[in-house]
């Protein structure tokens, strides 16, 4: 990978991080009751990090296909190149597997112990 997408996905990481600990997001996380803390807590991922996860996977797949524009001719490159794509590929496979695990057992939490 290059420096330059490794210090890019860096800074948003930190910046999504600072963005989190804002006292704004602490605000509404505050609750009285289990059950209404964890209902903010889905709601605060949903709003938050499933944007940020989603962007970054776009931003990392467009870096990819325009090192893969710029690697034509250069076989070598070209392997590094879509070797990186398919760790992207994996990674997307992972983060959508754990939301919809997360999503099921959710849903069966509240089925069996109410909502």
């Amino acid at each position: 990978m290059r420096p330059y997408v490794s210090k890019l996905i860096s800074a948003a990481t930190g910046a999504t991080l600072t963005l989190m600990a804002s006292p704004a997001f602490a605000e509404q996380v505050q609750a009285k009751d289990p059950s209404e803390l964890s209902g903010k807590i889905v709601q605060l991922v949903q709003n938050v990090g499933m944007p940020v996860g989603g962007s970054l996977l776009f931003l990392a797949v467009c870096v990819g296909a325009i090192e893969l524009i710029m690697a034509r001719g250069k076989a070598e490159d070209r392997a590094r190149v879509m070797s990186g794509l398919l760790y992207i590929a994996i990674g997307g496979i992972i983060l959508g597997g754990a939301l919809f695990f997360a999503g099921v057992f959710l849903g069966i939490g509240n089925s069996v112990f109410g909502s």
